[in-house]
């Protein structure tokens, strides 16, 4: 796994430093659709992680309770 992630960051890489120019415009309606999907994208991300985060610390906390049960007894 760790060897794919490399070959596909390398692939990135050269993708991007091998382009040439495009000579393309990008009108505004263009432009505000990338600039929403991006911020949709990141809002997105946090809740993901926001919720990944919250199941986490609620495992963690759970896992904590049973221990002071247990040193209780």
């Amino acid at each position: 796994m760790h060897r794919l992630s490399h070959i596909l960051f390398f692939l990135l890489l050269a993708t991007i430093a091998l382009t040439g120019n495009a000579m393309a415009y990008v009108d505004p309606g263009s432009g505000s659709l990338i600039v929403q999907m991006l911020f949709a994208g990141v809002v997105g991300a946090l809740f993901y992680f926001r919720k990944a985060f919250q199941s986490l610390t609620s495992l963690l906390r759970r896992k904590n309770k049973d221990d002071r049960k247990n040193n209780s007894n």
